[in-house]
Order: C-alpha cells, then structure tokens, then sequence
C-alpha cells in the first residue's frame, strides 16, 4: 500500500512512461505513470460477482474528459453528426490517442453504441494493466510500436 490507496499492478515500461502503477482507493481505481495520473475509472463493487468489481463506463473522474465529451457531443449535435444516445445509424468514428484506464473509449461505446471508437496506444503494459484491472476489452485496442 503506498498513500491510502493499494497497489494492485506495478510495472516498468519500456516506453518512457516510468513505472505503470495501478492504485485502487475504492471504489476509484487509478493508472500512474510514476506519481502521476492517466487515467481514472469508478468500479462497482457491490453488483459484482468479483471483489474487484466491475468498471462503470457511465462515470468520467477526469473534469477534462467530461468536458471532452461535452465539447464533442455539442459540436456533432450542432454539425448533424448522426451520434446520439441509442440505436442509429451513423458513420460517425472517433479515434482516441492513449488508452489510460480506457474510461473515455468506454464511455463513449456505452453512451454511443453505433459511434466507431479506433483506439491506439504504444505500451504493452498500459494495455495489459487496462485489461486486466480495469475490464477494458483487449481486443478493441491496437497496440502500435511507433
């Protein structure tokens, strides 16, 4: 345990991102590159057949990413993009560099189901920490060396 929190995953990376930490202050699990944060995700815990609980896509941590998504969902409203919540068809596509603890790509597939998510991120241990600490499904990310 270091802080309040509890370190459940801790690695170095062969990227320059430090050591790849991830720390869970409950329900709040947290990705640290060295001290600092990238990414941040609410588990629920009580609705989970897990005592790691389950990630809920609906919850942003980060007042940057809600006003992301803010700034985003008003641009496309005003242009007619074609997202909104619920069924459609759409060709819309968003492409999201870095994962961080995939809370934003989450989010945005649950809020937007027919919205194309690309994703990339260049660290294997991001994407192995995301997966398997937070539930992202590894199969939607494109792990990319340059």
């Amino acid at each position: 345990t270091k802080g309040s929190g509890k370190v459940l995953f801790e690695c170095e990376s062969q990227f320059g991102n430090g050591t790849v930490r991830v720390v869970e202050w409950r329900p709040w699990r947290v990705l640290m590159f060295n001290q600092v944060e990238q990414g941040l995700t609410y588990m629920d815990l009580k609705n989970s057949f897990s005592d790691s609980g389950v990630a809920l896509p609906q919850v942003l941590g980060f007042d940057y990413l809600r006003t992301m998504v803010s700034a985003a969902v008003g641009l496309c409203s005003a242009q007619d993009c074609g997202i909104e919540s619920g069924p459609s068809e759409t060709d819309a596509s968003c492409l999201c560099i870095g994962l961080g603890s995939g809370a934003l790509p989450a989010f945005l597939k649950h809020h937007f189901p027919d919205l194309r998510v690309h994703l990339v991120e260049i660290d294997p241990v991001v994407v192995f920490a995301t997966t398997k600490y937070f539930g992202f499904p590894s199969d939607i990310v494109e792990v990319s060396s340059g």
